[in-house]
């Protein structure tokens, strides 16, 4: 699921990120409109060529691949996930208080989860738990 985000002006600036091909850095960018709070995604390339170049010939695993080498993600699988973390995403996000919790386990197994107000926004305080194995063959993921 697309959130939005904010892309700040220092993104067009940044000269390891502008070594990349331009439809790798739109794929950084895209990285973060569906990463979750904690700026993950499920490492699916087809599932995020579909949400992001559905009209384009482009090899997102080799986008991937090379946003990886130049330091801008982690990929990794723990727990039956597997995983992509987009690295200084709180540095440079604030997702919405009432943006729910990811579901994706940082590298270590655990899940942030944030405590909450009555109406839903974030507190501010967190904590972390285990996460559980994923479905097998989940045909409708949640949304």
């Amino acid at each position: 699921m697309a959130r939005s985000r904010n892309i700040k002006p220092g993104f067009f600036k940044n000269e390891m990120l502008a070594e990349l091909p331009a439809f790798d850095r739109l794929l950084f960018a895209g990285l973060w409109c569906l990463a979750d709070r904690e700026g993950r995604i499920e490492n699916r390339p087809k599932r995020i060529k579909m949400e992001l170049f559905p009209c384009d010939d482009y090899q997102v695993d080799q986008g991937l691949a090379a946003l990886e080498q130049a330091g801008f993600i982690e990929r990794y699988s723990v727990a039956g996930w597997s995983v992509i973390e987009v690295l200084n995403f709180a540095k440079h996000q604030r997702p919405h208080g009432t943006e729910k919790d990811g579901t994706l386990p940082d590298k270590h197994g655990e899940l942030t989860v944030h405590e909450r107000k009555k109406n839903g926004c974030v507190t501010g305080d967190k904590h972390k738990t285990h996460v559980q194995p994923p479905l097998d063959n989940a045909l409708i993921p949640d949304t």
